[in-house]
């Protein structure tokens, strides 16, 4: 119905209509003026000349005219306004309707509190269950596909750094993460970083081999901070595009 009317009133916004409401109002003012200026042009008999052809004087009609045509624009452009702003509350309603969707399906795969609590156990003990990273896996991926891109270009931006980040970090994992314990059976085992390397799990306490698991935790660690710092950035994002907190 908004479209509706918004197409009548720009057609009659159109030149000729608004040819039509110029005539008009010059017209009046110009029946205005033989009634009240009339007065001022003596016939040769000394009587004032009268310009009065309208029923029932100039006046009123030349009145009614100025006031139509002023009306005219004010009525078209006011309610064209108003036609304007109802289209864009309504798709500004739109517009976030579809960016909660999509985050609320992101958060399906991998609610908030799991992905932090997986960070933060990740690097305090080098370890994760394949469960949670299957689902860190589609997480990571889930903004690159068509039907989850948002429509604020800052917030998909944010949203693809947090998934390209996290990426990176899960093929790192992948050839630096092991079954441990390795008679481990079912759908969600664990698996821990180097554990060949770490004396507290399948490791000797060598040094050199100590050295090189100290080495891959500071990368661990260093990853999953740029994981953490580009979350913030698309929370803060959240916050200002769509008012989100929680």
């Amino acid at each position: 119905m908004t479209e509706f009317l918004l197409g009548l009133i720009e057609r009659l916004k159109r030149p000729l209509f608004r040819r039509i409401a110029q005539v008009a109002f010059a017209a009046g003012v110009a029946l205005l003026a033989t009634a009240y200026g009339g007065g001022l042009l003596p016939t040769r008999e000394g009587q004032p000349f009268s310009l009065e052809f309208m029923p029932g004087g100039n006046g009123p009609w030349g009145l009614a005219l100025v006031i139509a045509a002023l009306a005219y624009g004010f009525a078209c452009t006011a309610l064209l306004n108003f036609l304007i702003q109802s289209r864009e509350a309504r798709k500004e309603r739109e517009r976030r309707l579809h960016e909660l969707a999509i985050l609320q399906r992101s958060r399906d795969i991998l609610p908030e509190k799991e992905l932090l609590s997986y960070l933060k156990w990740l690097v305090a003990d080098h370890s994760i269950r394949s469960g949670v990273s299957a689902r860190v896996q589609s997480f990571a991926t889930y903004h690159e596909k068509e039907g989850n891109v948002y429509l604020d270009g800052e917030l998909q931006r944010a949203a693809l750094a947090v998934g390209k980040n996290f990426q990176t970090l899960l093929e790192w994992m992948s050839s630096t993460f092991k079954v441990y314990p390795e008679d481990q059976t079912g759908e969600d085992i664990k698996l821990c970083m180097l554990p060949h390397l770490n004396s507290n799990r399948a490791g000797k306490g060598l040094p050199e081999k100590v050295s090189q698991y100290d080495e891959a935790a500071c990368t661990l660690k260093e990853l999953s901070d740029e994981v953490g710092v580009s979350y913030t950035t698309y929370r803060e994002a959240l916050k200002e595009k769509l008012l989100i907190d929680d």
